[in-house]
């Protein structure tokens, strides 16, 4: 039956795909849900065709007759989940690694020990990159 399920869109060509498939093999007749009355009636002139037709594509199926019968519509397969987007790109650091001159000299001008060393320690977490930061890296 994967077969001929997996045949059945190059046997019903054009619209009848969209309103036909088939259901299940009983003995050597395939039998077609059909959407509506109007496509059943449509099959009936077409059966012959269409069985030709799957027997050619599918010959291994064993089809000899195919029979339509009226259904309610196939229920579509669930998509899968779109992937997840991509994560941003990671933003340059707000300063570059390496302290400019003026930096420096403004560094040495602070005469209060830890206000010098907070100083340092911030400029340093502006160097970083997010990535490095969160890693404790640099």
């Amino acid at each position: 039956m994967l077969r001929i399920r997996d045949a059945w869109p190059r046997v019903a060509r054009g619209r009848l795909r969209e309103y036909t498939w088939p259901a299940k093999v009983d003995g050597t007749t395939l039998i077609v849900n059909v959407h509506d009355n109007q496509w059943l009636h449509e099959m009936q002139y077409l059966r012959q065709a269409l069985t030709e037709r799957l027997q050619a594509v599918c010959p291994k199926a064993g089809v000899e007759a195919i029979q339509p019968r009226l259904a309610p519509r196939q229920p579509q397969p669930e998509l899968p989940p779109a992937p997840p987007a991509p994560p941003d790109p990671v933003p340059p650091p707000l300063l570059p690694e390496e302290p400019d001159e003026g930096t420096l000299r403004a560094l040495e001008e602070v005469h209060d020990p830890q206000l010098k060393h907070l100083l340092a320690r911030v400029r340093v977490m502006l160097s970083r990159t997010p990535e490095r930061n969160r890693h404790g890296q640099g």
